[in-house]
């Protein structure tokens, strides 16, 4: 049984009862998955058909209005400018029927060749959504009031200063508060800044998350890329709660690696949190996830050098809230007893108690040995699905791996979760995936094989895909799977 502590005086994390645990935290009851069905709808309509797309997002408000989200990259549309820029798709009956044609976001501030981050939305009132994207090193805000078939930016940019593919969430209770995490530019190494608007996106407030977290020595201080952040999370009972997550490193990290590098040890978890509607900020470790010397450089099946992150699998941590207040982080972690991205599973680390402590589980799709890029959505107490990528090949840089999408639903994941599971798709990427690699080179990069993932306002999942380049069939069209039958994770009516 692993234990682990956070790194704040007074704070101790609850770890599992003896017996119902495994290396990597308890072990989940497997349910029978049957009961779990999904149903496709093949978004066709988008012209451009040649550019690789990455960064799946999806969101849904409370009417069952649902926007789907993602990038384009030096997309053939614009090859004299290789300028990015976001689709999105509008579906005004829960994932049913969708718009022939999706909208686009052409964000102002995009250079010629310059690579534009993958974009987040949030939908907190029927009709009204938000995305943002970043390029040219500002974080740009749009938002609809037509469910995301038509977009217009909403200020200047976020900040003056903030950088690097900023998130984006809102309240729903509060419709107008928009919130915006993303660097502190200069001093991204040392800080991340939550920009908050209350007026629709009209104006933003900057408030900076401390780092070092509060009671860490030398050793455990944040001291490169505080990066890979999650969206603000809005405690459903008190809207002054916030809660966000992050991977990061530091210093102790560090002096484990033989070869040092921004990417050879981002190997950490990390939760702030705000009582005060983001105005302060207390951060600090949540998992010490002790990366394995050595952390050099990999030679990649491509010819590329990939970068080994020592002990996650993926950078990108993904977060939810339950109507409860309960809280939930998933990310991709090395299995125990395995190195480089030599196998990996989806770890969730959830809290009862408003993230004074938290307990870990593992989420496995039974039969695989690498699982990556998970998302999660929560819905009624204690209720959560998580989705992601999995493939059965020994090691994610295989290029015959396959990898398939897999959803996992919990209705007791605030305690000691078990979970039904289903694969929701056939195989949609073959070949490598590779966490740390860039956007703007490598098609195979995590940022171009997460998925999408939200719920319908009576709690049927709806989860985004795409094959990548890597598929031998070119970039497809955007598929949505829709939950029609099974479990949900919110009562309806």
């Amino acid at each position: 049984m692993r234990t682990f502590a956070l790194v704040a005086a007074g704070l101790a994390v609850a770890t599992s009862a003896p017996g119902t645990a495994t290396a990597g935290g308890s072990a989940p009851q497997a349910r029978p998955s049957s009961s779990l069905r999904f149903v496709d709808t093949v978004l066709s309509g988008d012209p451009d058909r040649t550019s690789p797309r990455y960064g799946a997002r999806l969101a849904s408000d409370r009417r069952g209005d649902v926007v789907a989200s993602y990038a384009h990259n030096q997309p053939s549309k614009h090859a004299a400018t290789a300028q990015g820029y976001i689709t999105t798709w509008s579906s005004a009956n829960d994932g049913r029927q969708w718009a022939s044609r999706p909208a686009e976001i052409e964000p102002p501030a995009c250079r010629p060749g310059e690579a534009l981050g993958f974009p987040t939305v949030t939908a907190p009132a029927p009709g009204t959504m938000y995305a943002v994207s970043d390029c040219a090193s500002v974080n740009m805000v749009e938002v609809s009031h037509d469910n995301g078939r038509s977009w217009r930016p909403t200020s200047e940019s976020v900040t003056g200063v903030a950088d690097d593919e900023g998130v984006i969430s809102s309240d729903p209770k509060h419709p107008s508060h928009v919130y915006v995490v993303s660097h502190l530019v200069p001093t991204y190494f040392t800080a991340i800044v939550v920009s908050i608007s209350t007026d629709g996106g009209a104006a933003f407030t900057q408030h900076v998350v401390n780092l070092p977290p509060d009671g860490a020595s030398a050793s455990e201080v944040p001291d490169d890329v505080a990066n890979f952040f999650t969206p603000v999370l809005v405690d459903p009972r008190d809207s002054r709660r916030l809660s966000l997550f992050w991977i990061s490193s530091t210093a102790r990290d560090q002096a484990l690696c033989s070869t040092p590098g921004p990417w050879n040890f981002m190997s950490n978890l990390f939760y702030a949190d705000s009582v005060d509607g983001g105005a302060t900020w207390h951060g600090r470790e949540l998992a010490a996830m002790q990366p394995k010397p050595p952390c050099g450089i990999v030679r990649g099946s491509h010819g590329d050098d990939h970068q080994r992150v020592p002990e996650l699998a993926n950078l990108f941590p993904a977060a939810a809230v339950d109507a409860a207040g309960n809280l939930y982080c998933v990310v991709s972690e090395i299995s125990p007893g395995k190195t480089g991205h030599q196998g990996s599973h989806i770890e969730l680390f959830r809290s009862r108690d408003d993230g004074r402590t938290f307990r870990e589980s593992r989420v496995d799709a039974p039969g695989t040995t690498n699982n990556f890029g998970p998302a999660i959505v929560a819905g009624d107490a204690g209720h959560i699905d998580v989705a992601w990528q999995a493939t059965t090949a020994p090691d994610q840089m295989d290029p015959a791996a396959r990898w398939t999408v897999r959803l996992a639903q919990s209705s007791d994941a605030a305690r000691e979760p078990t979970f039904r599971q289903v694969t929701v798709s056939g195989v949609e990427h073959h070949g490598v995936i590779c966490p740390a690699c860039d956007v703007r080179s490598s098609p195979y990069d995590g940022e171009h094989n997460t998925v999408g993932l939200t719920t319908d306002p009576c709690g049927d999942a709806v989860v985004m895909r795409f094959q990548d380049p890597l598929s031998g069939q070119g970039p497809a069209a955007p598929t949505v799977a829709r939950q029609t039958g099974g479990p949900r994770i919110i009562r309806c009516g």
